[in-house]
């Protein structure tokens, strides 16, 4: 039975950490980590193959100046929601004013947005 505890435990734990390329390390909840669908399936294999070591998640594609702004940008949509959409309904009329001015950034950190977006599977941030 207790092994049945540790488990589900480190399924409940309340926080994740995250491993920038550089060696950054960012503490977040368990929920905007989940957000990001490759973070959720590591640690849905991370939860079965090994016990909670609390060991950081290494994101060896995303330097830690891009993985601060998708933490922002995870931790304002989990308390507020991207409606969804079809497809065709991305257009600058129908995004949040805190989106236009996540995106308003040099084109370099766009691009890098997008290959973090793309790596960490964050379809809203992709779509955007």
């Amino acid at each position: 039975v207790m092994s049945t505890e540790s488990s589900s435990d480190f399924e409940e734990s309340d926080t994740v950490i995250l491993q920038s390329a550089d060696g950054q390390e960012f503490s977040v909840s368990r929920e905007v980590a989940e957000m990001s669908n490759t973070i959720g399936n590591m640690l849905g294999d991370l939860s079965r193959s090994m016990d909670a070591t609390g060991a950081p998640i290494p994101l060896p594609n995303i330097n830690s100046a891009v993985l601060e702004k998708v933490i922002d940008y995870l931790n304002y949509h989990l308390l507020n929601p991207v409606p969804d959409r079809d497809e065709g309904d991305y257009n600058l009329n129908n995004i949040s004013d805190w989106d236009e001015e996540f995106i308003d950034v040099e084109i370099s950190m766009l691009f890098d947005l997008i290959l973090a977006a793309n790596f960490l599977d964050v379809k809203s941030l992709l779509d955007l």
